[in-house]
């Protein structure tokens, strides 16, 4: 998987004006990458954009999308 760039993460308008699509789209894309293996047990393999949302999520909640914080977001 390539990693995500500073430039890959939106502002918080443009994301505000897009969150329904790209949590729809990222929603779905960890339903096909769930995996049960028990009532105890649930693997849940990440992909580019599952943590692209994850990201614009964390951004969108402190509501800080300077590129220093984007640029700690993504370091972790």
């Amino acid at each position: 998987m390539k990693q995500l760039a500073v430039t890959d993460i939106l502002s918080c308008s443009e994301y505000e004006q897009q969150r329904a699509a790209l949590r729809k789209e990222a929603l779905a894309q960890r339903d096909l990458k769930r995996f049960e293996l028990d009532d105890a047990c649930v693997i849940i393999f990440e992909n580019r954009t599952t943590v692209r949302y994850q990201v614009q999520e964390m951004l969108r909640v402190e509501k800080d999308d300077s590129p220093e914080r984007i640029a700690l977001e993504l370091s972790c």
